[in-house]
């Protein structure tokens, strides 16, 4: 059965993007914290609170724990995985092309996103958070946070075509 791209208005296209990349950067935070909880010794907020204290500007240790470098990295990555989602909405003309499960595209575009954020945009920012950080485990998160969004946009999509 063949897929069609429907056009829609660019506002829609902005909300159902975000709502997605709000799922995808819950499972990004998720996947992180129980990382962090079994390679840290039970520290689940370290690298949340890593991507926080950019902003804040605390020493982050092992006896930290949540706080407001935590706030404000969690809110950080829902933010930026947002915005992340209404990119996956804007690529469906090639993913339809492509024939490819908005999930497993999903999975593509982060692993993109680990490349060009972790590589580059944290080693012009701040080295210091680029070192502290699992690159293996942001990679991890980054996939399974690109497929939830996927995963999200579709059911998303699906059910407003129920609702027709």
């Amino acid at each position: 059965m063949a897929r069609s791209y429907e056009q829609k208005k660019t506002a829609t296209k902005f909300v159902e993007g975000f709502v997605a990349g709000l799922v995808g950067g819950l499972a990004f935070i998720i996947v992180l914290m129980v990382a962090d909880a079994l390679l840290r010794a039970g520290d689940i907020f370290y690298t949340v609170s890593l991507f926080g204290s950019l902003f804040t500007g605390a020493t982050i240790s092992s006896t930290t724990g949540a706080g407001a470098s935590f706030l404000v990295g969690a809110l950080l990555l829902l933010i930026l995985f947002g915005l992340l989602g209404i990119g996956i909405e804007f690529y469906l003309p090639i993913i339809y092309r492509l024939g490819l499960h908005k999930a497993v595209f999903g999975a593509i575009y982060g692993i993109l996103i680990w490349l060009m954020v972790f590589f580059f945009a944290l080693g012009v920012i701040n080295q210091g958070v680029a070192s502290q950080a699992n690159t293996w485990v942001l990679l991890a998160c980054s996939i399974v946070a690109g497929a939830a969004t996927g995963w999200a946009l579709d059911l998303i999509m699906s059910r407003k075509k129920e609702v027709r």
